[in-house]
């Protein structure tokens, strides 16, 4: 997903971008474009960044705001995100009207921003559809192309708790929490590497501080 910023606070700029450039780490996908101040200069990014989404302030430099900017954008099919310290309701409402990917006022942490990011990354993402799905969970047990996996009961109990959440992050908590004894960062790291052998046309990515996310290779 390509990433345009607009946002005339040069120094916040540069920390979303950092912000944008380590979630693209952690879920492949995400790559900031463009840093524009005003409407004026993303309109001149946009033939040749081609962005799929923009994180946009609403008070930005020039004549036409950040929900003027949202809605031109829309119209060329680029949704936006709006990072603002606007924060009373009349301004809420004006944005809801062009139906942004979500509204965070300022100041926020890097780590709302990452994760509000990531959750956009991932709905976005496109899906396997079921027809094509190599693998299955029935009566407990999990099968690829219709062959029973031999598995141990950790594997398992991950295997069906990534497949249940394809596509989505599944929090340490949750890994953890699938079997009491394996409550351990070693063990969890070793049952992840088994299943990576076990299971080669899926990719298991590792979410530093949040967890691991799988999805089936193309």
């Amino acid at each position: 997903m390509k990433v345009l910023i607009i946002e005339d606070n040069w120094m916040l700029a540069h920390v979303i971008e950092d912000v944008a450039g380590m979630t693209g780490m952690q879920v492949v996908g995400m790559q900031v474009v463009g840093i524009a101040s005003s409407w004026a200069e993303a309109a001149q990014l946009l033939e040749d960044a081609k962005p799929d989404m923009a994180v946009v302030d609403i008070n930005i430099n020039g004549p036409i705001d950040g929900i003027e900017v949202a809605r031109r954008l829309k119209a060329r099919g680029i949704a936006s995100l709006f990072l603002t310290a606007y924060k009373d309701v009349q301004t809420i409402k004006e944005a809801a009207q062009v139906a942004p990917l979500g509204y965070l006022v300022k100041p926020v942490t890097p780590e709302n921003l990452m994760a509000t990011l990531m959750v956009i990354l991932e709905k976005e993402r496109p899906q396997t559809p079921a027809s094509e799905m190599p693998y299955s969970v029935s009566q407990g047990c999990v099968y690829h192309e219709g062959q029973l996996l031999a598995l141990s009961k950790y594997e398992h109990l991950l295997l069906s708790l990534l497949l249940k959440h394809l596509g989505h992050p599944v929090g340490y908590d949750m890994l953890y929490g699938a079997d009491i004894s394996m409550h351990n960062e070693a063990s969890l790291r070793n049952s992840i590497a088994k299943l990576r052998k076990k299971c080669p046309d899926m990719t298991i990515q590792n979410l530093k501080d949040i967890g691991y996310i799988a999805s089936i290779n193309a």
